[in-house]
């Protein structure tokens, strides 16, 4: 089976940055049918939305990402400029999924 979304990202975290998991104020698995989703709430007010799965830009080893800015919408501005082009972000390895959630994690 495969391992739980939240888990699989939160192991990668424990061995890049076990400080960023204080800045996570609460995640919710959003998963359905065929998708796991999970949107991590930053306790600076912003999210960042994690989906692998069926209709998802994503393959087995890659994700799709989305971030959300304080007001809870979609806001593709707050990606580097090098992913920038679109509010959703397909095919990210955990590393990039990682780096996101870091880099959320401390916007003011």
């Amino acid at each position: 089976m495969e391992q739980n979304l939240i888990e699989q990202i939160g192991n990668q975290l424990c061995v890049d940055d076990e400080i960023t998991l204080q800045q996570i104020d609460y995640a919710e698995d959003k998963s359905s049918m065929g998708m796991n989703r999970v949107k991590m709430h930053f306790k600076n007010g912003y999210a960042l939305s994690i989906i692998h799965g069926s209709f998802a830009y994503c393959d087995g080893e890659t994700f799709e990402i989305a971030p959300f800015n304080k007001n809870d919408e979609l806001d593709g501005r707050l990606f580097d400029e090098d992913d920038r082009g679109d509010d959703v972000l397909g095919y990210c390895t955990l590393e990039k999924v990682s780096h996101y959630i870091k880099k959320l994690a401390y916007l003011l």
